[in-house]
């Protein structure tokens, strides 16, 4: 099945993606709060934007798929598709942490690369789906 194979892809680049944003978290989070007040706000809206993403992913995509599959609502292949949408939005979300990151400590670059590595496994995962 293709989103199976979608699936498995993009949560192998979910591993990457999330391993390198705790890295970052535990290494480069130490001294946000001693940058200045602008720094801080220009920094805030992507990790904003980040935790609507996950706010939505949780409400409207995770949580519902357990529940309905649960209680047998949806087949094994909605709830699949359900959850590469699932891993699709959890990627969005690293991305949009690695740039408030970035921002937060005047550095440039982890976006785009974070970006390359989820398109890479993207297209590892279509590759495999077809």
């Amino acid at each position: 099945m293709a989103e199976t194979e979608l699936l498995t892809g993009l949560r192998m680049g979910g591993i990457v993606v999330f391993a390198w944003l705790a890295l970052r978290v535990m290494l480069d989070s130490r001294h946000i709060t001693e940058r200045t007040k602008g720094v801080r706000d220009q920094a805030w809206r992507p990790f904003r934007a980040s935790i609507l993403v996950m706010c939505f992913i949780m409400v409207f995509l995770a949580s519902p798929e357990n529940i309905l599959r649960a209680n047998g609502y949806i087949t094994d292949r909605t709830g699949a598709w359900m959850m590469v949408g699932v891993t699709a939005g959890a990627m969005l979300y690293a991305c949009l942490t690695h740039h408030g990151l970035d921002i937060a400590n005047g550095r440039r670059g982890s976006l785009l690369s974070c970006m390359a590595i989820c398109f890479l496994f993207f297209a590892y995962a279509v590759g495999r789906a077809v």
